[in-house]
């Protein structure tokens, strides 16, 4: 893939349960070895302090990213929103069943309370769920999914607000 990768972070589970690290593990090295994004594992993001490098290296990181975690893709943007990382939601189309349930309470429940974050820089955050597949090909899949739409170039059509489009070309006779 030509031009700028996608950076995709791992947040491991806590504990070291083998089926865990290696569904981690698996994602990360197909990941790798297609070439498709740039890698990273950290600890959890829950136990992650101020100073930590991990969450440095993700105030620093410039463009769009995906993060994986063990906990609910809403709470992967809170604790990140909470650390000053920040960025506009990505969509993943990967969910499971428990993301389902929790969608579905969201369109029942009340306007949204509060202003949400403040200062979002222009990039996307796609959070996905560890818990919702055990298939490593199901994440891969995904997130090359999101890196191919993540670098479509967009294509100005001369129209903005306040201007009139071009006109088209006379048919010739």
């Amino acid at each position: 893939m030509a031009g700028r990768k996608i950076t995709v972070v791992i947040s491991q589970a806590p504990g070291k349960n083998p089926t865990k690290r290696q569904l981690e593990e698996d994602i990360a090295t197909q990941l790798m070895l297609s070439g498709t994004a740039d890698v990273s594992l950290i600890p959890h993001l829950y136990d992650l302090q101020e100073d930590h490098h991990g969450l440095m290296w993700l105030r620093s990181i410039p463009g769009d990213m995906v993060v994986l975690g063990w906990l609910y893709p809403r709470a992967i943007r809170w604790v990140m929103d909470r650390n000053s990382i920040r960025g506009k939601e990505g969509v993943s189309l990967l969910k499971g069943e428990d993301d389902e349930d929790e969608e579905a309470s969201d369109s029942e429940g009340a306007e949204p309370q509060g202003i949400g974050s403040v200062n979002v820089p222009n990039r996307r955050i796609y959070t996905i769920d560890l818990r919702s597949q055990s298939d490593p090909t199901a994440y891969v899949t995904e997130i090359e999914r999101i890196a191919k739409d993540a670098t479509v170039p967009l294509v100005s059509l001369g129209m903005f607000p306040g201007t009139t489009p071009a006109t088209p070309p006379a048919p010739t006779p």
